[in-house]
């Protein structure tokens, strides 16, 4: 997780988290042992989504190509402050994005300062459309962390290609107004991450984007390769260069290179939140098909050992196949493009 800036994360270190951790790490250890569904402690990493509305169309996201079924809203935010007040002293760190825009959600950033009061490390993901200057100067006092801006081009043409209904003057000019206001406030967060998908519309520009990053003085340029769900994506918009893709296309099928199992420690140590309260496993299940509980009707704690949670465990451990959203799982199978290639 390249986007995650680790040392700042230890900062946030308590008591309660370390307990807390450890609880998590036990839980895991008994569990692939022993092959049983055991959890303890709560997860240290959850994942919010302020809102699954966005205003791009991006072609493989599920939000922009209109695959996402559920209804569009925005996170409550006192249902938010009621799950801080009950967990928040535990949780190390938040990622504030799913499906959709955050900075969409009218609440947004006072759910980040909320979770800043109680020391929680806090991320997000934008496509950078609404960082005007006024809101720089919020998010900076809002006390984000890390946020990750998407950047797919040296110029409108290359950048539309994929972030469509984007205007790429806009992301960099939210992207000044940002440095601008870390400068004026003399503040060291957010870290900036500059994220590049790489695609084959693009692939030949990873220098220029770079430079552009640097010019325009964020702290860090990501590249990171794209990933698709057919086989006619695949084509569409897998780059010929072999290190910058985690695929490779066999007669007509599409295969992930990184073949193989892959044991997955989320369903005992992140949880996702969507917009309107529901609870799944993690970002893969984009439509809410497995659906472990609701923030609405019943508590967190309550909610994380419940049967729902401990049966998807259970069959995470044992099942012979994988469920469907796991299919095309990133876990291990390397998504960050390395500098050298």
């Amino acid at each position: 997780m390249r986007e995650i800036i680790w040392h700042k994360i230890l900062q946030k270190t308590t008591f309660s988290r370390l307990i807390n951790l450890s609880q998590v790490a036990t839980g895991l250890i008994l569990s692939t042992t022993k092959r049983e569904a055991i959890s303890f402690g709560i997860p240290p990493v959850l994942q919010i989504e302020p809102t699954n509305s966005c205003n791009l169309k991006c072609p493989l996201c599920d939000s922009g190509n209109g695959a996402m079924k559920r209804k569009k809203g925005n996170f409550d935010l006192h249902l938010f402050k009621k799950i801080l007040d009950e967990i928040g002293k535990k949780v190390w760190l938040i990622l504030f994005y799913h499906q959709g825009e955050p900075f969409i959600s009218p609440d947004f950033l006072a759910a980040v300062r909320a979770a800043n009061k109680l020391g929680i490390y806090t991320n997000t993901n934008t496509n950078g459309h609404y960082m005007s200057a006024k809101v720089a100067a919020e998010t900076v006092h809002s006390g984000l962390d890390s946020l990750i801006l998407s950047y797919d081009g040296i110029n409108q043409e290359s950048y539309a290609k994929y972030r469509q209904n984007g205007n790429l003057e806009k992301v960099r000019q939210s992207v000044k107004n940002l440095v601008e206001a870390k400068k004026r406030f003399n503040s060291k967060t957010p870290y900036i991450l500059l994220q590049c998908l790489i695609h084959k519309y693009n692939e030949h520009t990873r220098d220029i984007i770079r430079k552009q990053g640097q010019d325009m003085e964020v702290d860090r340029v990501l590249f990171k390769n794209i990933q698709v769900n057919s086989f006619e994506d695949a084509v569409e918009w897998l780059p010929k260069n072999e290190n910058f893709k985690r695929y490779k296309i066999a007669e007509n099928r599409l295969e992930n290179k990184k073949s193989g199992t892959f044991f997955c420690p989320r369903p005992w140590t992140t949880s996702l939140i969507n917009w309107d309260g529901r609870v799944v496993p993690c970002c893969f299940d984009k439509n809410a098909t497995h659906v472990m509980g609701d923030l609405n009707q019943e508590n967190f704690t309550k909610l994380w050992r419940n049967d729902k949670y401990t049966r998807f465990r259970k069959e995470f451990l044992t099942a012979e196949q994988m469920a469907p959203m796991c299919k095309n799982c990133h876990q291990g199978k390397g998504i960050w493009i390395n500098d050298k290639n």
